[in-house]
Protein backbone atom coordinates (compact mmCIF):
# COMPACT_ATOMS: atom_id res chain seq x y z
CA UNK A 1 0.00 0.00 0.00
CA UNK A 2 1.10 3.62 -0.64
CA UNK A 3 1.78 5.52 2.02
CA UNK A 4 0.03 9.31 2.05
CA UNK A 5 1.80 11.81 3.08
CA UNK A 6 -0.56 15.26 4.00
CA UNK A 7 -0.54 18.61 5.53
CA UNK A 8 -2.63 19.83 8.70
CA UNK A 9 -3.32 23.16 9.81
CA UNK A 10 -0.81 25.31 7.65
CA UNK A 11 0.11 28.75 8.17
CA UNK A 12 -1.82 31.01 5.36
CA UNK A 13 -0.86 33.41 3.55
CA UNK A 14 -2.93 36.25 1.04
CA UNK A 15 -0.86 38.08 -1.40
CA UNK A 16 -2.73 40.05 -4.16
CA UNK A 17 -1.34 43.12 -6.41
CA UNK A 18 -2.84 46.75 -6.22
CA UNK A 19 -3.10 48.23 -9.80
CA UNK A 20 -3.37 51.78 -9.33
CA UNK A 21 -0.78 54.17 -9.53
CA UNK A 22 0.58 55.31 -6.28
CA UNK A 23 1.96 58.77 -7.00
CA UNK A 24 -0.48 60.62 -4.46
CA UNK A 25 0.05 58.30 -1.57
CA UNK A 26 4.20 58.68 -2.45
CA UNK A 27 3.96 62.58 -2.24
CA UNK A 28 1.65 62.74 0.87
CA UNK A 29 4.10 61.05 2.80
CA UNK A 30 6.33 62.72 2.03
CA UNK A 31 4.36 65.45 4.11
CA UNK A 32 4.13 63.48 7.33
CA UNK A 33 6.57 63.21 10.55
CA UNK A 34 8.33 60.24 11.92
CA UNK A 35 10.48 59.29 14.34
CA UNK A 36 12.89 56.46 14.81
CA UNK A 37 12.82 52.78 16.43
CA UNK A 38 16.43 52.60 15.87
CA UNK A 39 16.15 50.65 12.45
CA UNK A 40 14.44 52.36 10.52
CA UNK A 41 11.56 55.13 10.70
CA UNK A 42 8.00 54.61 11.52
CA UNK A 43 5.36 57.37 11.06
CA UNK A 44 4.44 59.13 13.84
CA UNK A 45 0.56 58.75 12.85
CA UNK A 46 -0.37 55.19 13.57
CA UNK A 47 -3.60 55.54 11.68
CA UNK A 48 -2.63 56.68 8.56
CA UNK A 49 -5.22 54.70 6.47
CA UNK A 50 -7.47 57.06 7.73
CA UNK A 51 -5.61 60.05 5.33
CA UNK A 52 -8.49 60.61 2.20
CA UNK A 53 -5.42 60.06 -0.09
CA UNK A 54 -5.24 56.29 1.16
CA UNK A 55 -9.49 55.91 1.35
CA UNK A 56 -9.00 53.86 -2.02
CA UNK A 57 -6.54 51.74 -1.15
CA UNK A 58 -8.06 51.34 2.78
CA UNK A 59 -10.99 50.03 0.89
CA UNK A 60 -8.88 47.35 -1.20
CA UNK A 61 -7.12 46.48 1.70
CA UNK A 62 -10.80 45.92 3.65
CA UNK A 63 -12.13 43.27 0.48
CA UNK A 64 -8.64 41.39 1.15
CA UNK A 65 -9.18 41.18 4.85
CA UNK A 66 -12.72 39.97 4.08
CA UNK A 67 -11.74 37.41 1.48
CA UNK A 68 -8.99 36.28 4.10
CA UNK A 69 -11.90 35.64 6.52
CA UNK A 70 -14.11 33.99 4.46
CA UNK A 71 -11.08 31.32 2.10
CA UNK A 72 -8.71 31.02 5.24
CA UNK A 73 -10.45 31.32 8.41
CA UNK A 74 -14.13 30.13 7.18
CA UNK A 75 -15.58 33.20 9.07
CA UNK A 76 -17.73 35.96 7.86
CA UNK A 77 -16.59 37.77 10.94
CA UNK A 78 -14.96 40.91 9.79
CA UNK A 79 -11.84 42.16 10.82
CA UNK A 80 -11.83 46.17 10.62
CA UNK A 81 -8.14 47.88 10.27
CA UNK A 82 -7.36 49.53 14.06
CA UNK A 83 -3.65 51.25 13.38
CA UNK A 84 -1.99 51.57 10.69
CA UNK A 85 1.40 53.22 9.82
CA UNK A 86 4.79 53.87 7.19
CA UNK A 87 7.93 52.39 7.29
CA UNK A 88 10.91 53.66 5.75
CA UNK A 89 14.16 51.73 5.85
CA UNK A 90 16.93 54.19 4.21
CA UNK A 91 20.04 52.47 3.48
CA UNK A 92 21.57 50.38 6.21
CA UNK A 93 17.63 50.67 7.93
CA UNK A 94 16.27 46.81 8.86
CA UNK A 95 13.00 45.31 10.40
CA UNK A 96 13.67 43.31 13.43
CA UNK A 97 12.49 39.94 14.04
CA UNK A 98 8.84 40.41 15.79
CA UNK A 99 5.04 39.98 15.25
CA UNK A 100 2.49 41.71 15.77
CA UNK A 101 0.39 41.68 19.19
CA UNK A 102 -3.26 42.48 20.28
CA UNK A 103 -3.65 41.59 16.47
CA UNK A 104 -5.83 38.63 14.50
CA UNK A 105 -4.98 39.44 10.84
CA UNK A 106 -1.59 41.96 9.61
CA UNK A 107 -0.77 43.01 6.51
CA UNK A 108 1.68 45.14 4.89
CA UNK A 109 1.60 47.24 1.87
CA UNK A 110 4.55 48.39 -0.86
CA UNK A 111 4.13 51.88 -1.33
CA UNK A 112 8.16 51.51 -3.01
CA UNK A 113 9.48 48.08 -3.33
CA UNK A 114 12.50 47.82 -5.72
CA UNK A 115 13.50 43.99 -6.67
CA UNK A 116 17.09 44.78 -5.52
CA UNK A 117 15.90 45.90 -2.09
CA UNK A 118 15.31 43.78 1.03
CA UNK A 119 11.80 40.87 1.38
CA UNK A 120 9.93 40.28 4.12
CA UNK A 121 11.04 36.82 5.67
CA UNK A 122 8.61 34.85 7.96
CA UNK A 123 10.49 32.71 10.49
CA UNK A 124 8.64 28.90 10.58
CA UNK A 125 5.93 28.98 13.43
CA UNK A 126 5.77 25.28 13.30
CA UNK A 127 9.65 24.46 13.15
CA UNK A 128 10.57 20.95 14.35
CA UNK A 129 11.99 20.80 17.80
CA UNK A 130 15.19 18.46 16.30
CA UNK A 131 17.77 19.57 14.10
CA UNK A 132 18.34 17.21 11.38
CA UNK A 133 20.75 17.54 8.00
CA UNK A 134 18.51 18.57 5.94
CA UNK A 135 18.90 16.70 1.91
CA UNK A 136 16.01 18.82 0.62
CA UNK A 137 14.27 22.16 1.98
CA UNK A 138 11.00 21.55 2.18
CA UNK A 139 7.62 23.50 3.71
CA UNK A 140 7.99 21.33 6.88
CA UNK A 141 11.88 21.61 7.28
CA UNK A 142 12.82 24.91 6.18
CA UNK A 143 13.61 27.46 9.01
CA UNK A 144 12.24 30.61 7.44
CA UNK A 145 10.42 32.20 4.07
CA UNK A 146 11.59 35.05 2.21
CA UNK A 147 8.71 36.29 0.44
CA UNK A 148 9.25 38.13 -3.09
CA UNK A 149 7.28 41.41 -3.32
CA UNK A 150 7.38 44.76 -5.90
CA UNK A 151 5.21 48.05 -5.18
CA UNK A 152 1.96 47.56 -5.06
CA UNK A 153 2.06 44.04 -3.41
CA UNK A 154 -0.27 43.56 -0.80
CA UNK A 155 0.87 40.50 1.84
CA UNK A 156 -1.81 39.47 4.44
CA UNK A 157 -0.91 36.86 7.51
CA UNK A 158 -1.54 35.67 11.01
CA UNK A 159 -0.57 38.45 13.20
CA UNK A 160 1.02 35.55 15.54
CA UNK A 161 3.73 34.86 13.05
CA UNK A 162 7.19 36.37 13.38
CA UNK A 163 8.83 38.41 10.61
CA UNK A 164 11.95 40.62 9.67
CA UNK A 165 13.31 42.46 6.74
CA UNK A 166 16.99 42.42 6.76
CA UNK A 167 19.21 45.90 5.92
CA UNK A 168 18.75 47.82 2.95
CA UNK A 169 22.10 47.67 1.36
CA UNK A 170 21.29 50.19 -1.50
CA UNK A 171 20.62 54.09 -1.05
CA UNK A 172 17.26 54.27 -2.02
CA UNK A 173 14.58 54.12 0.57
CA UNK A 174 12.25 51.21 0.94
CA UNK A 175 8.87 52.60 1.97
CA UNK A 176 5.75 49.91 3.50
CA UNK A 177 2.31 50.33 5.35
CA UNK A 178 1.46 47.97 7.63
CA UNK A 179 -1.58 47.74 9.91
CA UNK A 180 -3.32 45.45 12.22
CA UNK A 181 -6.85 44.30 12.57
CA UNK A 182 -9.49 43.63 15.27
CA UNK A 183 -12.99 41.80 15.09
CA UNK A 184 -15.45 44.76 14.09
CA UNK A 185 -18.35 43.39 16.04
CA UNK A 186 -18.73 41.24 18.91
CA UNK A 187 -17.52 37.18 17.91
CA UNK A 188 -17.35 33.91 19.38
CA UNK A 189 -20.87 32.06 21.10
CA UNK A 190 -21.90 32.15 24.77
CA UNK A 191 -22.90 28.21 23.96
CA UNK A 192 -19.20 27.75 24.04
CA UNK A 193 -17.91 29.95 26.24
CA UNK A 194 -15.92 31.74 23.61
CA UNK A 195 -18.43 34.72 23.56
CA UNK A 196 -16.39 37.81 23.51
CA UNK A 197 -18.29 41.18 23.44
CA UNK A 198 -17.46 44.57 21.94
CA UNK A 199 -16.36 46.99 24.43
CA UNK A 200 -16.62 50.61 24.48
Amino acid sequence: MKSEIFSLFPTTFLKSRYFIDLSKELEYIKSIDYRSNETCLQSVDTFVLEAEVFKKLKNYIQLRLNEYCEKVLGTSTTLEITQSWINVSAKNGQHKQHRHPNSVVSGVFYLYLESEMPQITFANPNKNHYQFEANVITDQCADEFTLNCESGDLVLFSSSVDHYVPQNKISKERISLSFNTFPKNAFGRKENLTYCPLLT
